[in-house]
């Protein structure tokens, strides 16, 4: 992995941890998908910001995810990334060239293959037009949970052939954390509920 991919950083503006996810990946080219009503100064005339309508919020804030992700990737697409990783307002990555190594080119990177048999949503990497195809569906307000929805259409689009996993990958130089509950993914690598291969 190199930097020519574009880091989507989607939801709501968390100011307090804004710094340090900037600082996390200073040097890559990263847009921010929040929300209106958003306080401008948090960022500086540099960051690329996009300022959505708040929609629906769906089950468990699904269409929120699904709206300022896939704008985030549209906006992508017009600046020429051919890549995308979409990513969480409160993950940071100390440390991003190493994290970045764990994703398996031309694949549709995920964290984990859950055992409950869902792809988890903390954060995707893949090929844009692909990940714009995984994010254009509209049953948001009947699944049960966000993770349903992106399964059930990475299978409707043949793509669970490309998906591929990095959970056994992440340990202390390439790891990542959960900022609001203060937890760092490594913590998943040895837990079998988390599964690096479709089962």
């Amino acid at each position: 992995m190199n930097k020519d991919i574009c880091i989507v950083i989607q939801g709501a503006t968390q100011p307090q941890w804004l710094p340090t996810i900037k600082q996390g990946w200073e040097g890559y080219p990263v847009i921010y998908s929040t929300w209106e009503g958003t306080n401008p100064a948090y960022y500086d005339e540099s960051d690329i910001v996009l300022y959505n309508p708040i929609p629906e919020a769906g089950v468990r804030n699904l269409n929120l995810q699904r709206v300022s992700s896939l704008n985030g990737f549209l906006k992508a697409k017009e600046m020429g990334f051919k890549r995308v990783l979409k990513w969480r307002s409160d993950f940071y990555c100390p440390n991003p060239k190493l994290f970045l190594e764990t994703f398996e080119e031309d694949k549709m990177n995920f964290y984990a293959w859950h055992r409950d048999n869902y792809v988890t949503d903390f954060f995707i990497e893949g090929d844009l037009d692909e990940m714009i195809e995984l994010f254009t569906f509209h049953n948001w307000h009947i699944v049960p949970y966000p993770e349903k929805a992106f399964t059930e259409r990475l299978f409707e689009l043949g793509l669970d052939s490309k998906a591929a996993f990095n959970c056994k990958k992440i340990f202390e130089p390439n790891d990542i954390k959960w900022m609001k509950p203060n937890y760092w993914l490594s913590a998943n690598t040895l837990d079998n509920d988390y599964r690096n291969k479709i089962i």
